[in-house]
């Protein structure tokens, strides 16, 4: 793309997203290893490690609303499955 007087315009787009992990006054983890993750087709890639979860998006996002769309169903099923899990 370029602009009015035919400037190249940067390509801005979501490259990650951050999350913090928040527990229950119950559950308390001590010094766990980093977990890496991703989803299945290869959208984005995951680490958790001291609480902080990065989300590396390897597909083009245009904006957060889009971003958030395909990782947060991934994250909520994750959720749910430790749930059942523990």
């Amino acid at each position: 793309m370029v602009d009015r007087q035919g400037a190249a315009l940067p390509d801005l787009h979501v490259a990650l997203l951050r999350y913090r992990l928040s527990t229950s006054e119950r559950l308390k983890f001590v010094d766990p290893d980093a977990l890496a993750c991703g989803d299945d087709k290869g959208r984005f890639t995951c680490r958790l490690e001291h609480g902080d979860l990065t989300v590396t998006m390897r597909e083009h996002h245009a904006d957060m609303a889009s971003a958030r769309a395909v990782v947060e169903p991934f994250l909520e099923a994750w959720e749910v499955a430790e749930a059942r899990t523990s």
